[in-house]
């Protein structure tokens, strides 16, 4: 979706909004937009579009995007729990950025943040090349099942997404996940070129990254590890293909514990009305998201729950 398109999804917010919140505008000067990932990524999109739907529907006013890479989340989230940064911010973390968190053991650091609102998650495609001879999720499972170290993994950094998925896949099939052989790369193309290489046999990523190869023909999306399918194309779930695995890259937007109560409410009202508007979710189709809010309580829960099931996972595959 092309910068232009953005802003006209986001101009399709605004006739509502404008004046649903303005005294709780009024109390805050500015805020800024935080994610601890590369410009681009996942999390990275999701901190520009709240920014730029809050500016557009002047829900809360000046609100700018910063993107703080590295060490796979650890340093940008240092500088945001530090107070490094003193304008008042709102995090944005997904699944991914926990993972990589977790499995380099600074995910305490999230203790000092407050969770606000879950707003999107995205499906997880498994794929192969057009001419690759796994045809099926079966081929898959069994390629696995005879040897796993043989079959290379491709995908984004260790403790991601893709490499959650790899790792639930492999156990799914029977086979010993520290046996796996999965490299994780910087670049969300890295994955789809690999694969294209010869340089992988099987990769994943989100459906957004690799929605013009599968559409294109040179992929072929054996599974889909979202619990149900993709409006936007014709991929069966693992479920349906009789397979417990399910994955959705959920991302959702924290605060530090230090800002006064007061203005929390008001950031908590201004994204759980962003969400409801129908420019909102314009773009989440556009961008193939789900839209998956919840408020603060559920989605601290979630996160709760999150960090030890990812804990058993990585312990399990002995990283």
């Amino acid at each position: 979706m092309d910068g232009l398109d953005r802003r006209r999804a986001f101009a399709a917010m605004a006739g509502g909004a404008l004046l649903l919140t303005r005294p709780a505008a009024a109390q805050i000067a500015s805020l800024e937009i935080f994610s601890v990932a590369a410009p681009g990524d996942g999390d990275d999109q999701l901190a520009r579009a709240i920014a730029e739907g809050l500016n557009t529907t002047r829900l809360l006013p000046s609100a700018g995007p910063v993107s703080v890479p590295g060490d796979g989340g650890v340093k940008g989230l240092a500088q945001f729990v530090s107070g490094a940064r003193p304008r008042p911010g709102l995090l944005v973390i997904g699944l991914g950025t926990l993972g990589q968190l977790v499995l380099r053991k600074a995910d305490e650091s999230l203790d000092h943040c407050r969770p606000l609102a879950l707003l999107v998650g995205e499906s997880q495609p498994v794929v192969v090349a057009a001419k690759s001879p796994i045809r099926t999720l079966d081929d898959l499972l069994a390629a696995i099942r005879g040897d796993p170290e043989r079959l290379r993994w491709a995908g984004r950094l260790r403790g991601g997404a893709d490499h959650q998925l790899a790792l639930l896949t492999t156990m799914a099939a029977g086979g010993d996940p520290t046996r796996l052989n999965y490299v994780g790369g910087d670049e969300r193309s890295e994955a789809a070129v690999m694969l294209l290489t010869g340089e992988a046999d099987v990769a994943t990523g989100d459906l957004g990254d690799l929605s013009a190869q599968i559409r294109g023909g040179t992929l072929r999306a054996l599974a889909l590890s979202s619990p149900s399918r993709s409006p936007h194309f014709d991929i069966p779930t693992f479920r349906e293909l009789g397979v417990d695995v399910t994955l959705i890259n959920w991302r959702g937007a924290f605060a530090r514990r230090s800002i006064e109560r007061g203005l929390i409410s008001r950031v908590e009202e201004a994204l759980a009305a962003l969400v409801r508007l129908e420019g909102w979710r314009q773009l989440s189709s556009q961008r193939y998201w789900l839209e998956l809010y919840e408020p603060a309580d559920q989605f601290a829960a979630l996160v709760a729950r999150e960090r030890i099931r990812l804990k058993k996972l990585f312990a399990d595959a002995k990283l």
